[in-house]
């Protein structure tokens, strides 16, 4: 089972955790992965929003000055445009 693309950390910190806490490491690469996976999904859930970076698009209708954005932050921007002409 691979990490998750999106995984709040990775295989090496885990076992680097788990060694410091205890004289053995007795939990397999396999389940570690499991529970890095499973816990940062569940973070992400009980906040309600993604961590790490990742692409979006959103749409949004103008007239206003501001808008809220549904993820954030925002690490970068591609296009903004109004109607089919792009503005930035």
């Amino acid at each position: 089972m691979p990490e998750n693309t999106y995984a709040l950390t990775d295989l090496a910190r885990a076992q680097e955790f788990m060694l410091a806490r205890t004289s053995s490491n007795n939990y397999s690469d396999e389940r570690l992965i499991m529970l890095i996976n499973a816990v940062s999904a569940e973070i992400e859930s009980f906040l309600g929003r993604n961590i790490l970076s990742r692409d979006y698009t959103e749409y949004v209708n103008g007239g206003e000055f501001q808008h809220t954005v549904s993820n954030f932050p925002i690490t970068a921007i591609t296009r903004v445009a109004w109607g089919h002409a792009f503005v930035l």
